[in-house]
């Protein structure tokens, strides 16, 4: 299998009405959908992750927060900054894709630890938690990342895109977002050019 192949379509035309490649977004493929293969792929790395934190402790560390658990019983149980205990389900491949279901459910510290396993896993670095605000180590173990999202890191500008839900996380998001400020100074006007 090539390099983003598991996700491309020939054919599609693009919108033009031609040929051409369509690059589906694999959070768009229900289960049992047209990329059964990476959802058997992403299914061996999500059980791969879980098994590892059924057998070794959970420790997460960003600025201000630390989260700390262990898998029992399937689920995710862990402490935000020693409170808790809060839960995580498992997730699905469509679940991981879409940043949705089982990783984006729950009270306010689940949905945000979850929005970090959706980031991990679709970045490859689920299994180290030290690499997840590492954007050097992203997209680095092959079928067990989301080649979608790789593909539009690798070609957009500075590795920077929008590919999945919370792929803003870790500033890796193409997305500017300006504040709404009464007074000025603050951008008025927008100039894009496209090429290719």
């Amino acid at each position: 299998m090539t390099p983003h192949s598991s996700f491309t379509q020939g054919g599609g035309g693009g919108g033009g009405g031609g040929g051409g490649t369509t690059v589906a977004a694999p959070s768009f493929n229900p289960p049992g959908g047209s990329y059964a293969g990476i959802q058997s792929v992403s299914i061996g790395y999500i059980d791969q992750v879980w098994n590892q934190y059924t057998a070794a402790d959970f420790v997460f560390t960003r600025p201000g927060d630390t989260f700390r658990g262990r898998v029992v019983a399937g689920r995710l149980q862990f402490t935000w900054n020693g409170a808790g205990p809060f839960f995580i389900d498992k997730p699905t491949t469509f679940d991981v894709f879409g940043c949705t279901g089982y990783l984006a459910k729950g009270s306010t510290m689940e949905l945000a630890l979850e929005a970090g396993f959706c980031g991990a896993f679709n970045r490859g670095v689920a299994h180290n938690t030290a690499n997840w605000h590492t954007p050097a180590s992203y997209y680095q173990n092959g079928v067990m990342q989301n080649e979608y999202a790789h593909f539009w890191h690798v070609n957009g500008i500075n590795g920077k895109a929008y590919a999945f839900a919370y792929d803003d996380a870790n500033d890796q998001s193409s997305v500017i977002i300006i504040p709404n400020l009464a007074a000025k100074p603050y951008p008025d006007s927008v100039t894009i050019t496209v090429g290719w």
